[in-house]
């Protein structure tokens, strides 16, 4: 139950920033999230939404970008709707993952 009500408070737009901000992802990159289509609809909807909005964009940041995803980060991009456990993801695997793999500095179309 306690899961349920965080979860309805999280603001996950705001956490992938803060996130790529600490991990020092240049305005460039963070620029490619803020103006994808999937984030600004992501916007002001609620965390289920934005789950689900965001797992998507990130994955495909991912797929487009060439590089080889582990099973263990697709794994993690998909939490079966856990937020607590996929922010965990996010911050400890996922954004580090893409930023080892300089995944939204690569030119693609997504």
């Amino acid at each position: 139950m306690m899961n349920k009500i965080l979860d309805k408070q999280l603001n996950i737009c705001n956490e992938l920033l803060n996130n790529l901000k600490q991990y020092e992802f240049t305005t460039e990159e963070i620029n490619r999230i803020t103006s994808n289509e999937l984030y600004i609809e992501a916007l002001n909807k609620d965390t289920e939404k934005q789950y689900s909005l965001i797992c998507l964009m990130l994955y495909r940041y991912m797929v487009y970008s060439g590089v080889v995803v582990p099973p263990s980060i697709k794994f993690a991009l998909q939490s079966n709707g856990k937020m607590l456990v996929w922010l965990d993801s996010l911050k400890l695997v996922i954004i580090p993952f893409m930023k080892k793999n300089n995944i939204l500095s690569i030119d693609s179309k997504v």
